[in-house]
């Protein structure tokens, strides 16, 4: 499958960093003495955290906004600490593999990601963060995916068309977001990145 690929386009979670929500949940339950899969519901099906990804609340009015749903003070520490812990580590192969595509194309994130996450990986995974040109985070570009303006903010400052991209993500209404613009999408599901590896192969990149 040869065509004229001029920038690869990844999402953060579950595609270069491994994410296990429930070790958050399960963190802040030993805390709270609450049930893990409850603070789950509070914590993402309010649209305070929505908001918290698009950069139009703080991390400390988000943090306190979800102490008082769930009748618990948690100390900004815990927040942080508990927050962060959904983070579990660099899915195995990926460093390998964004190697090999630096400097053959134009490499960028596209990441759901808040201010708190950003941090953690700034100073937990410099190294990672420095193979791409450029980083998009949500709460930065004031716009999240499935979004099609998150997708034309990265398209437009590459200056690329559509076609000439490929992009990687673990959920499937990001996957079909990109499509209806003509991004060359592809659904990542696996826990090693054969896959990533195969379908780059196969458009020549590595």
């Amino acid at each position: 499958m040869k065509k004229n690929i001029s920038l690869v386009i990844f999402d953060l979670g579950n595609v270069v960093f491994k994410i296990d929500t429930m070790r958050t949940f399960n963190y802040w339950s030993k805390l709270t003495d609450k049930d893990p899969l409850f603070l789950k519901e509070i914590f993402f099906n309010d649209g305070t955290y929505v908001s918290y990804e698009l950069g139009e609340i703080s991390e400390e009015r988000f943090r306190k906004h979800f102490s008082k749903k769930i009748n618990f003070n948690i100390s900004r520490a815990d927040f942080v600490d508990g927050f962060n812990s959904m983070i579990a580590g660099l899915t195995p192969g990926i460093e390998t593999v964004l190697e090999q595509v630096k400097g053959k194309r134009f490499l960028s994130t596209l990441s759901n990601t808040n201010k708190t996450h950003e941090i953690f990986l700034f100073h937990n995974y410099p190294k990672i963060l420095t193979y791409f040109d450029r980083l998009f985070f949500s709460h930065r570009i004031k716009s999240r995916k499935p979004d099609i303006e998150a997708f034309k903010t990265v398209l437009e400052y590459f200056r690329v068309e559509p076609d000439n991209c490929l992009f990687f993500d673990d959920q499937k209404e990001n996957i079909d977001a990109a499509n209806k613009l003509g991004i060359n999408s592809f659904l990542v599901n696996s826990p090693s990145v054969e896959e990533l590896k195969k379908i780059l192969d196969e458009y020549g990149i590595i």
